[in-house]
């Protein structure tokens, strides 16, 4: 990619996570949580050396054992994936800039559906090589935004089948006329009426869904979770491919 930047010795990663520098302490507990995090990542070959130089004392006291499981679970996230990474890119500016902004949104995250969301996004940023770098961080703020019952929207409308197992197979197919409000409905029974519809406008608005808010209501001919496919539009399909764990 052309517009990566290198970072080079004189311009070290710790000039990149200088301004949140001054809000982290110096405690034995904190020290000891940094040098856990390090060695998760120094145990990946190939790229755990150069994500554990991007850490440095980067880990807010508060939130620390949100980030060390959310760090075991990259790295072997990584390690499975490790001969398909470009080592190139993990040493740029770019990466560093993408890597250091996730961990941010993580801070801020407790819910697993947001978490599983930033580590497959940053993941496929080392994995894609044609994706700016304009792009990933806009698909970056896009998936920060996410509230977790859009992101539960969201998976359903991805990935209809994959998803209806993984609930339990809620979804029936409907021996007579359905709307696609009742098949959301019997997916997650606690979301109202009202918070389906507010939930999915909001993801049509934002381009990710292709005018599914107004389709919510009106009787379709009987089926099941068919009915849910192909509901994307093209950014949306591009978004949920950046943000789904890579085979």
């Amino acid at each position: 990619m052309g517009n990566q930047k290198k970072r080079n010795d004189e311009a070290p990663i710790e000039m990149v996570v200088g301004e949140v520098r001054q809000a982290l302490g110096s405690t034995p507990r904190g020290d000891h949580v940094v040098n856990v995090i390090k060695g998760l990542f120094a145990a990946v070959p190939i790229v755990g050396g150069t994500i554990s130089s991007l850490m440095g004392d980067y880990i807010p006291r508060r939130k620390e054992q949100r980030l060390i499981r959310f760090t075991e679970a990259l790295a072997k996230d990584l390690d499975k994936i490790q001969d398909r990474i470009d080592t190139d890119y993990i040493t740029t500016d770019e990466f560093a800039h993408l890597f250091l902004k996730t961990y941010r949104a993580v801070e801020e995250q407790y819910q697993e559906e947001k978490l599983e969301i930033l580590r497959a996004f940053l993941v496929n940023s080392l994995l894609d090589r044609e994706t700016s770098a304009d792009e990933k961080e806009f698909f970056l703020r896009v998936a920060n935004d996410l509230t977790v019952l859009e992101a539960k929207l969201l998976r359903l409308f991805s990935d209809p089948e994959g998803t209806n197992v993984a609930l339990g197979n809620p979804i029936k197919p409907a021996m007579m006329t359905t709307s696609l409000m009742s098949l959301i409905r019997r997916a997650f029974p606690d979301m109202s009426e009202d918070m389906i519809t507010a939930a999915v406008s909001s993801l049509d608005g934002r381009g990710i869904l292709g005018g599914v808010a107004e389709a919510l209501k009106p009787m379709m001919a009987a089926g099941g979770v068919e009915h849910l496919g192909g509901r994307l539009a093209p950014f949306g399909t591009k978004f949920v491919q950046f943000v789904t764990m890579p085979d």
